[in-house]
């Protein structure tokens, strides 16, 4: 246990590399930083939902917004509880980030939160924000599309290779895990016309593959393959 201690990234650590962001924004580094950091907290589940559970009740609001965008990326569904409390926070962009992630994880669970009619205008104005990251804004559009259209506006999207947007839509998609998932996936597998595109889709189109030979779809409650 001190070995792990030694190297598992303390509260301090996380803060540090959220202030970073704040400073320098997203750059090739911060996003091999944060690999290493998943990496490392993934090695403790527990360990790491105690200390997203501690960083969601952050005075910054620039930590509390990391912890709603990037807590599911780390502990899957066990993230749940920590996203359900975020969805109630006093900062409305810390609101709207975890509505999105709400959705990457649990479909049911945002459906119960739709009920009222207020999460999708939330959806709807982080989707146009200029101060949060592009990629919230786009998975942010892809979400609203998804549950005002259903899951053919997500494969709509794989299938005209909305390059921006094909990890997240790839996903959904995966999750969904439908015939229509696949073929979408398939498509985008041999006929996106760039190789990244090309290595996503074929990453999500076998893991769904491997995934329908152990159960039925759709697979909510199954952690992410990628």
């Amino acid at each position: 246990m001190e070995a792990l201690a030694e190297k598992y990234p303390s509260l301090d650590n996380l803060v540090a590399f959220v202030r970073s962001l704040d400073a320098d924004g997203e750059t090739p580094d911060s996003e091999k930083r944060f690999n290493d950091l998943v990496r490392r907290l993934r090695s403790d589940s527990a360990l790491a939902k105690d200390r997203l559970q501690e960083l969601s009740a952050w005075p910054g609001n620039a930590v509390r917004a990391w912890v709603a965008a990037s807590a599911g990326a780390i502990i899957g569904r066990d993230a749940l509880p920590i996203l359900e409390a975020l969805l109630g926070d006093p900062d409305p962009t810390v609101q709207q980030i975890a509505l999105v992630s709400v959705l990457s994880l649990d479909r049911e669970s945002l459906r119960r939160r739709l009920q009222d009619g207020d999460s999708l205008p939330d959806l709807r104005i982080l989707s146009k924000r200029s101060d949060v990251p592009e990629w919230l804004q786009r998975n942010a559009e892809i979400a609203t599309e998804y549950l005002e259209r259903g899951p053919q506006a997500v494969f709509e999207r794989i299938r005209s290779h909305d390059h921006n947007n094909v990890l997240f839509s790839c996903r959904l998609a995966w999750r969904i895990g439908s015939k229509d998932a696949h073929a979408a996936l398939s498509q985008c597998a041999d006929q996106a016309p760039d190789g990244d595109c090309r290595q996503t889709c074929h990453r999500f189109k076998e893991a769904l593959e491997t995934e329908w030979s152990l159960h039925d779809p759709p697979y909510w409650d199954v952690r992410l393959p990628y």
